[in-house]
C-alpha cells in the first residue's frame, strides 16, 4: 500500500495516454490531426462497452476511463470541430456543446434527467480570437453568472465577474511590456480592493524566469524562479517568504527535446520523487519509471502496434512483479482510423470500443 497512490496516478496515466498523444498535435493546422482522424471526416460516434464473455458480445456502456462518456463528434468541411454530444450511460443526453473550432466553444448545454440543464455560452470579437463574456444559465434562461473579458491592443487588460443579479463581485486586471508579456496580475477582493498580486519577470528571449506573489499588504508569499535548456523547463523552484525551497521540479531531456528525467523535492514531507523515461527510435514512450526517495516504486512499459497505436501497457512494482497489464487490440477502415478497439486487462477481454465514421 506504500505507494498504491503512485499507482492510482499510474492508471490514470494509462488510460489519458492517447489524450497524451492528442496534445502532441494541438499545433496543426485543423481538428482532424489532433483527433489523429485521417481522410475528411464528417462524424465520429463513439461507444464503450463491458465485454461479457469470450464472444466479444458488449453488455452495458461502460468505460476504460470511469469519467468519459459515449460520443458524437461533427466536424466541418475545413476539418474543424462544430459538435459534440455525450450521451449517460442510459443513452441519454448528458452534455453538448457547439464549436467554431476545438478551441472556440459557443455554447455548452448540460442535461439533467435528459432535460436540458445548465447553458453556458461565450461571446468571441470580430476577429474569433478573444472571448469577451462566458454566461451561465438556469433552463428558465435566469442568470447563474457570467464574466466579461475586455482587450486592449488584443491582449486581455481586464476580467470582471457577476452575480446572478449581475452586480461585479470581483475583477482581474493585467499589465504587459511592450513585448506583450505579461508583467503584473491585479486579484480584486471585490471590484475596488487588491487582494493578491502577481508578478513576472522574463529574460531576453521572453521566457518566464521569475514569478512573485504578494499579499494586500505587498509582502511576499512565495516566489517561483525558472530556468531552461533551449525551450524546455529546466528547473521550477519554489521559494516561501523566508527564501526557503518549498518545492521544486528539475528536468533533462535528450537531444530530440524529449524528457528523460524529472526529479521533485517537496519539503512538506521532505520526499524525492524522480521520474524517468525512454523512446524509440519514432519518439513513442517506451517506459516510465517512478523513483521515490531512491528506491524504485513502480515501472511502466509500453508496445505499440504496427499503425503506431498503443497496443499494450505493463505495470511492475518496485520489486519487478507484475500488477497490472492491458493489450489494446484494433481493427481500422480503409482510411486508416480505427473502428474497433478491444481492451483486455490482465489478459482478460474487459471494454470494447467502437467508432462509426463518416466522410464527405
Amino acid at each position: 500500500m506504500k505507494y498504491s497512490f503512485i499507482y492510482a496516478a499510474l492508471v490514470l496515466l494509462l488510460v489519458s495516454c492517447n489524450d497524451e498523444e492528442k496534445a502532441k498535435t494541438e499545433n496543426k493546422p485543423t481538428d482532424w490531426d489532433f483527433y489523429e482522424l485521417k481522410g475528411e471526416v464528417k462524424t465520429v460516434k463513439h461507444s464503450s462497452n463491458e465485454v461479457l464473455n469470450v464472444k466479444m458480445e458488449p453488455g452495458q456502456t461502460r468505460h476504460e476511463n470511469p469519467a468519459e462518456h459515449n460520443n458524437e463528434l461533427h466536424f466541418n468541411e475545413e476539418g474543424m470541430l462544430v459538435l459534440e454530444k455525450k450521451t449517460n450511460s442510459s443513452g441519454g443526453p448528458f452534455e453538448q456543446i457547439k464549436y467554431n473550432g476545438r478551441e472556440h466553444k459557443t455554447e455548452i448545454i448540460q442535461f439533467v434527467n435528459n432535460a436540458p440543464g445548465i447553458k453556458t455560452e461565450f461571446a468571441w470579437d470580430e476577429t474569433g480570437k478573444h472571448n469577451t463574456q462566458i454566461a451561465r444559465r438556469n433552463p428558465d434562461n435566469s442568470q447563474i453568472d457570467r464574466k466579461v473579458m475586455r482587450y486592449e491592443k488584443g491582449l486581455l487588460a481586464e476580467k470582471t465577474s457577476y452575480n446572478q443579479v449581475d452586480n461585479p463581485i470581483d475583477r482581474i486586471t493585467y499589465e504587459y511590456d511592450k513585448k506583450g508579456n505579461l508583467l503584473v496580475e491585479n486579484l480584486y477582493l471585490g471590484t475596488e480592493y487588491i487582494q493578491v498580486k502577481n508578478a513576472y519577470q522574463y529574460d531576453y528571449k521572453n521566457r518566464k524566469k521569475a514569478e512573485k506573489r504578494y499579499d494586500k499588504d505587498g509582502n511576499i508569499l512565495y516566489t517561483t524562479r525558472y530556468e531552461y535548456d533551449g525551450d524546455k523547463l529546466a528547473l521550477k523552484e519554489v521559494t516561501n517568504k523566508d527564501g526557503e525551497v518549498e518545492y521544486s521540479e528539475k528536468s533533462v531531456y535528450d537531444k530530440n527535446g524529449n524528457l528523460l528525467t524529472k526529479t521533485s523535492y517537496d519539503n512538506f514531507d521532505k520526499s524525492e520523487t524522480q521520474e524517468v523515461y525512454t523512446y524509440d527510435d519514432k519518439g513513442n514512450k517506451q517506459t516510465f519509471a517512478v523513483v521515490k526517495n531512491g528506491e524504485p516504486a513502480l515501472k511502466m512499459s509500453y508496445n505499440y502496434d504496427d499503425k503506431g497505436s498503443l497496443g499494450e501497457t505493463i505495470i511492475t512494482d518496485g520489486a519487478g512483479n507484475q500488477i497490472d497489464s492491458r493489450k489494446y487490440v484494433f481493427k481500422y477502415d480503409e482510411k486508416g482510423n480505427w473502428t474497433e478497439k478491444i481492451i483486455f486487462i490482465n489478459e482478460k477481454p474487459q471494454f470494447i470500443e467502437k467508432r462509426e465514421i463518416t466522410y464527405y
